[in-house]
């Protein structure tokens, strides 16, 4: 909280897709609905997002190399890419952390134009 300018700036609870932060408390709370979209984090000009346990806490989204032949959405995938119904736009090994959101140092990371 020490790098947040709320109220002056309200960029991540304004944006959460999920309405999962609340500054009306005291400590300011993340409720249990977040599912780790990241947008208050890419978004924040301040720095005052931070995640320390990215790895653990996007497990779930995380397509680990372990899993990848026994996914049942992959295989799904792969038949209706057999049949044309389905394209990819990223090949199954470039899908990951290396990823300039991820790799960008600077704040934000992304910036919402709100013209």
């Amino acid at each position: 909280m020490e790098k947040c300018t709320y109220p002056t700036c309200t960029l991540c609870v304004d944006y959460c897709p999920m309405h999962s932060i609340d500054f009306s408390v005291t400590p300011p709370i993340i409720k249990p609905n977040c599912e780790g979209d990241d947008l208050c984090w890419v978004i924040c000009p301040h720095d005052a997002v931070e995640i320390t346990n990215l790895e653990s806490t996007h497990a779930r989204l995380v397509m680990r190399e372990e899993m990848k032949d026994n996914h049942p959405f992959i295989k799904l995938l792969e038949e209706a890419e057999a049949t044309g119904r389905f394209r990819r736009l990223v090949p199954l090994d470039k899908v990951g952390w290396d990823n300039i959101i991820y790799k960008n140092p600077n704040h934000p990371r992304f910036v919402i134009d709100e013209e």
